[in-house]
C-alpha cells in the first residue's frame, strides 16, 4: 500500500507498526494473516487508504481497487461507533483478492 510519512510523535501509532499474525488452514495456505490495531493505528490507515483512493502526494495507485475496498470495509464499521459507549461491532476486512490467485482463465 501507499508509503506515509512518519513524525517522531506518530510512529508509537502507526499501522504499520501492528504485527500480522499468521493464519491457519487454507486461509493460511493462500497467504492471508490477521492484524489487530489500535485505535489509533486503525485511524492511520484509514488516512493512508483515503490519501491512496484521492490520489494524494504519497498515493499507491497501483493498488487503488484494493484500497477502496479495504477502506469501504472498515469506514462504515468505524462511522458507527458512539462517543462514549464501547464499540459493538469490530472491524473487519478479509478481503481474498488480494492473493494472486494463479494465472487467469485462458482467451482460447
Amino acid at each position: 500500500m501507499g508509503t506515509t510519512s512518519r513524525n517522531a510523535h506518530e510512529s508509537v501509532n502507526s499501522h504499520e507498526d501492528a504485527k500480522p499474525r499468521n493464519l491457519d488452514g487454507a486461509a493460511g495456505e493462500r497467504g492471508l494473516v490477521e492484524i489487530t490495531l489500535t485505535g489509533s493505528q486503525l485511524v492511520d490507515y484509514l488516512k493512508m487508504l483515503e490519501q491512496d483512493i484521492s490520489g494524494g502526494a504519497f498515493a499507491d495507485t497501483s493498488v487503488e481497487q484494493l484500497t477502496r475496498r479495504m477502506y469501504d470495509a472498515l469506514a462504515p464499521v468505524v462511522d458507527r461507533i458512539e462517543k462514549g459507549k464501547p464499540p459493538t461491532e469490530i472491524p473487519q476486512a478479509v478481503d481474498d483478492a488480494a492473493v494472486p490467485a494463479g494465472p487467469g482463465p485462458s482467451a482460447s
